[in-house]
């Protein structure tokens, strides 16, 4: 794995032995010769920094790792981090990770470093009960037009798992390895292969959608959720919630947690609002053209 030498970033700077990634920072991404790391700290307790890696031939993407606690410290990750992505010849810096604009004065330092944002995402909250009875009159009325075609069929995640994997990596959406560390137990940010579905029309893959575990709090959470193009705009979007839901209806969720694209998930939009759903947080993804 590609190591780099500990910095302070504050004055004077202080020089360490080269470190390996914190295990804590729960990193899992591609073969080490496409990763490049930078690790900063205050003091001996406060560490902290960026991993980048290789996400196309032109496209590095980076996550931010450890104890930020201030706009100095997103800045120094983000010089740091524009200098591993050109060692790895890359054309462009995207974050992996969407940030909200409030932390760390994100949005106004990241104007300020050059990164554009690339799209908006809304996190919307809403009662179980309340979503589950929009899906459940949604699906009566595709089910008295007939939409839902005799073809299609609804999957654990298990039952196609290599092929969604693949699906989500050409969409750009996450990598394989970002992937398959989700669905390992006790990590950050998890996904349940038992919750999570696939709709397949025939033998295509048409929709996926990943569920977090149940929480105790009663959150049933939807991180990601995606439909190839030929099927937006379409019954499988309802048909994909609707049988998540029902999932969570035999867990007795209190709560349902997902998160829409602002400018391309319209028809969820328009779901969470007609099911009374509040929007809670926003977060955006940025990227900066290097050459």
């Amino acid at each position: 794995m590609s190591q780099s030498n500990a910095i302070s970033v504050s004055r004077p700077q202080r020089r360490v032995e080269p470190v390996a990634i914190p295990e804590s920072w729960e990193v899992s991404f591609p073969r080490d010769e496409e990763l490049r790391f930078e690790q900063f700290h205050h003091g001996l307790s406060r560490i902290f920094g960026i991993v980048v890696y290789r996400f196309t031939e032109t496209e590095a993407r980076f996550v931010l790792r450890g104890d930020l606690e201030s706009g100095e410290d997103l800045v120094a990750c983000l010089t740091a981090g524009e200098a591993l992505a050109r060692q790895l010849k890359c054309r462009e810096l995207v974050t992996h990770e969407k940030l909200r604009p409030d932390w760390l004065d994100a949005a106004v330092l990241m104007k300020q470093g050059g990164f554009e944002p690339l799209d908006e995402s809304w996190v919307f909250e809403c009662p179980f009960a309340l979503f589950a009875e929009r899906l459940n009159r949604l699906m009566q009325v595709l089910d008295r037009n007939r939409a839902v075609p005799k073809e299609a069929r609804v999957t654990d995640l298990t039952a196609g798992i290599d092929l969604a994997r693949t699906l989500l990596e050409e969409a750009r959406l996450m990598d394989g390895f970002d992937f398959d560390h989700r669905l390992k137990p006790r990590v950050a940010k998890p996904i349940s292969a038992d919750y999570s579905q696939l709709v397949w029309v025939g033998e295509t893959l048409a929709g996926v959608i990943l569920v977090a575990p149940a929480r105790e709090d009663g959150t049933y959470e939807i991180p990601i959720r995606y439909i190839i193009p030929a099927y937006r705009q379409t019954w499988v979007n309802a048909l994909l919630i609707h049988s998540c839901v029902k999932r969570g209806e035999i867990l007795g969720a209190a709560t349902v947690r997902f998160n829409a694209n602002s400018k391309t998930h319209h028809e969820t939009i328009r779901l969470a609002e007609q099911a009374g759903c509040v929007r809670v947080a926003s977060s955006h993804r940025y990227g900066k053209s290097l050459f």
